[in-house]
């Protein structure tokens, strides 16, 4: 699967891709059921970090980034992987008050309860090393995203873990 990762082989030379078995999802017997959300779960980490949990055999995923084509592209990969699994897909800015506490209160109203929360989001903005020609706002977003976007996820879904 493509996690984002194509242009790796460029500049890494040794690729590992096997599952050591202490960490195998595969191999890990849930609690019925088993709730996870994971916001960034457009590509990369975050589609890894969900496709575990389908491997896992996790009863329900609530997928959530800013992005909803990524997410529905996940959230089928998820259940060709486990079958059984409930999906849920929600466009969430992490930087939102009302966009992340929208997403908690639908997974409330829904399941009741969580058991996992993966916050995967996260920005450096542009990358300059000249700080006189750095934008400001790119600081600010990528703090807004990194920080509190951290604890706008803490705050909201925290009661229900």
């Amino acid at each position: 699967m493509d996690w984002g990762t194509e242009s790796i082989g460029s500049f890494m030379t040794k690729h590992h891709n096997d599952i050591q078995p202490a960490i195998d999802p595969g191999t890990v017997t849930q609690p019925r059921p088993f709730i996870v959300c994971i916001v960034g779960a457009f590509r990369s980490i975050g589609a890894g970090i969900a496709h575990a949990y389908a491997n896992a055999e996790a009863n329900d995923l609530v997928l959530a980034a800013r992005r909803i084509s990524g997410l529905e592209q996940t959230a089928a990969q998820c259940k060709q992987i486990n079958p059984n699994i409930d999906r849920k897909v929600f466009e969430c800015v992490i930087s939102s008050s009302d966009s992340v506490k929208a997403i908690a209160e639908t997974t409330s109203a829904h399941f009741g309860r969580l058991d996992v929360l993966v916050i995967n989001s996260g920005s450096s903005g542009h990358v300059v090393l000249d700080l006189t020609a750095d934008d400001p706002e790119e600081l600010i977003n990528a703090s807004n995203v990194n920080y509190f976007g951290t604890f706008l996820g803490v705050k909201y879904f925290v009661p229900l873990l």
